[in-house]
């Protein structure tokens, strides 16, 4: 495993920048954990990106097998970020703040069931979205998301029946991405993202982006929830037919990571034809239509 930076600093700000591409076309930059930066025309989408400390609810600063690529404050043109679940490495006040005020028309779409304890964190309400399970959101001219349970280990909710874990199948210009989260596989996870495709005209997702860590005793033991391992993220990009499959949630946190090639062996072994992507910290993928 390699946890160092392909691109990082200016440089890789500089390439988010100035990466333009026809309307048939879409990039997105692997930014460590679960983070995803998209771009499709002049939009800009983040998903459970992390540009600070891994900063914990008592104000401790977790270990990781790295540091951010730049500060929070310096990526602009930020049209919506995604947020699936309130924890740290995922949605991040200390990151969050920062991006509100260098970007303060960017929209941000957290579950509802969690928007009351991350705005009590200092986060402005002015854009801040309350996704629902099911019910579409149109944060921008070219994007349209739908917000899919996740089971991060189970499926829980607020006194009110929000989930607390979302994933998100989402339209952007032509193309259809699904950013799953922090979940395990489930029989209702495969229904919902077909569903999902169903829905969008697609006969499935684009690109897939799906942790791989697994869930294990001994990280139970150190209070680490747990995800799907590489075995059930190559089935569920096999049942809901993604075109391409990128596995996540493997390098940051020590104790917490396991080597992304043994996903990529399950893939060959048992999906033989089906892409899949493991990407360095950084790096810009394009894909075509």
């Amino acid at each position: 495993m390699n946890s160092r930076w392909y691109l990082s600093g200016d440089a890789l700000l500089r390439q988010i920048r100035q990466t333009r591409l026809p309307d048939n076309a879409l990039a997105f930059w692997y930014l460590g954990q679960m983070g995803i930066l998209v771009k499709y025309r002049d939009e800009l989408a983040a998903f459970d990106v992390l540009l600070s400390d891994l900063r914990r609810a008592d104000g401790s600063v977790g270990a990781t097998n790295y540091q951010p690529p730049f500060e929070a404050g310096a990526l602009r043109g930020l049209t919506v970020f995604f947020g699936s679940h309130d924890h740290a490495d995922h949605i991040n006040t200390q990151t969050l703040i920062p991006l509100q005020k260098s970007n303060p028309d960017m929209k941000v779409i957290i579950p509802e069931g969690v928007r009351h304890n991350v705005l009590a964190r200092g986060l402005a309400a002015q854009g801040v979205i309350g996704a629902v399970a099911g019910q579409e959101i149109e944060p921008a001219r070219d994007i349209c998301a739908l917000p899919i349970p996740s089971a991060h280990e189970t499926y829980d909710t607020d006194e009110n029946g929000h989930n607390l874990f979302l994933g998100y199948a989402v339209k952007i210009g032509p193309f259809f991405l699904y950013h799953s989260g922090d979940t395990v596989l489930t029989e209702r996870l495969i229904s919902d993202v077909r569903a999902a495709s169903l829905r969008a005209h697609v006969p499935g997702p684009d690109a897939e982006f799906l942790p791989v860590n697994g869930a294990d005793l001994p990280r139970h033991r150190r209070h680490i929830v747990g995800n799907m391992d590489e075995r059930s993220a190559a089935f569920l990009a096999q049942e809901t037919n993604a075109d391409l499959v990128v596995p996540l949630h493997y390098d940051l946190v020590p104790g917490n990571t396991v080597n992304p090639l043994v996903f990529a062996s399950v893939m060959d072994e048992e999906y033989p034809g089906r892409k899949y992507g493991i990407y360095r910290l950084g790096e810009r993928v394009i894909l075509w239509k």
